[in-house]
């Protein structure tokens, strides 16, 4: 019997046939990777925001400790933040540092760039914010309080960065 290279139950039509892909498998492969590509960069949008949104409560909340320590050190609260970030903080004669380190950046802007307020509304008077971009500004009288400037930023929750 001779030898035979090609077996004689081979079907050559349906070997061909599955040589490649069809039309419709690549279409649907293609669907389905933007799909999850879409979901992935929407979903890194959000982690981003929220990220952001995290460093900027945790930014006033450290401007605003500081504001607080120094008026129940000092008595009064500072002039600028230059003041916070020069005067030393001494408890019972020891030296604590200073009340800030560095003015934090605002994590929406990226900048030094907040807006400050001298007064509270204890007698229902709006607050007068004032937008500072450096730590030596001084606005003429002391700073009480500290906001994210421009309403017009809101967050994922929907309330706006100026009202935190």
């Amino acid at each position: 019997m001779p030898y035979r290279l090609i077996p004689r139950n081979i079907n050559f039509s349906t070997i061909r046939s599955q040589k490649g892909f069809t039309l419709v498998e690549v279409v649907v492969v293609t669907a389905l990777i933007l799909l999850v590509s879409l979901v992935g960069i929407q979903t890194a949008d959000v982690v981003s925001q929220r990220e952001k949104e995290e460093r900027l409560r945790f930014a006033l909340l450290e401007m605003r400790a500081a504001m607080d320590l120094f008026h129940q050190d000092q008595l009064r609260f500072p002039d600028s933040f230059n003041e916070l970030l020069t005067t030393q903080r001494l408890v019972n004669g020891a030296n604590y540092g200073y009340y800030l380190r560095r003015l934090p950046l605002n994590p929406i802007f990226a900048t030094v760039r907040w807006e400050v307020s001298s007064k509270t509304s204890r007698t229902g008077a709006a607050d007068v914010w004032v937008e500072i971009t450096n730590p030596t500004t001084t606005i003429g009288a002391p700073i009480v309080d500290v906001r994210s400037p421009d309403p017009a930023y809101t967050s994922l929750r929907g309330d706006q960065y100026s009202k935190w």
